[in-house]
């Protein structure tokens, strides 16, 4: 499990749901003590798991949830002829805040360049 800073502050883990809970058996009977499958947003237990989404938690009960994925990004440049080329994809929160589209920026000065830019792809 990946150790992360949850929003309470506290250090906590986040994985799959079907790798923090053993099978289905095990994550209904928490369910039955936590109601885990409402606070993660889903109509049963059930659901949760075949779902798997990616969740969140600590010590503190209010961290448990689920986490919005990271988007996955192309970065591109562009010729006045209409040829895209893609240079790299990464996942980022702030794509416009990597070094990649930094450098990116940089090659509008070349004559050849006439966009740079990036574009979401599906998850």
């Amino acid at each position: 499990m990946k150790r992360v800073k949850c929003e309470s502050g506290t250090i906590g883990w986040q994985d799959k749901l079907q790798n923090v809970y053993t099978n289905l058996d095990e994550f209904r009977s928490f369910c039955e003590v936590f109601a885990l499958y409402k606070r993660l947003g889903f109509y049963s237990a059930k659901d949760a798991w075949e779902a798997n989404p990616t969740i969140q938690g600590s010590t503190n009960p209010d961290d448990f949830r689920v986490v919005k994925p990271i988007p996955t990004y192309q970065f591109f440049t562009e010729t006045y002829e209409g040829i895209k080329t893609i240079l790299e994809t990464k996942q980022c929160k702030k794509p416009d805040r990597t070094k990649i589209y930094k450098e990116l920026s940089l090659k509008l000065r070349d004559e050849s360049i006439r966009i740079v830019g990036y574009e979401i792809i599906e998850n």
